[in-house]
């Protein structure tokens, strides 16, 4: 079965900028959008964070930015 992907919302990317500036990160949407190396560092950082919300936004939207 072939791996359908969605862009996220915009809603979705804010909060995970804000969750990741609460953390001391800053996070450059459109690069997360269209860096692969750049959102794994990113969600690779979140999803090792002890903040619950930051893991499970990370998780979707790496789900939703799956690169091929």
């Amino acid at each position: 079965m072939d791996h359908i992907t969605t862009q996220p919302e915009l809603l979705e990317l804010v909060d995970f900028k804000w969750l990741m500036a609460a953390e001391g990160r800053h996070v450059d949407l459109a690069r997360l959008q269209r860096d692969a190396h750049y959102a794994d560092d990113c969600f690779g950082y979140a999803l090792r964070s002890p903040c619950e919300p930051l893991r499970r936004c990370a998780q979707h939207l790496h789900d939703q930015l799956a690169f091929a």
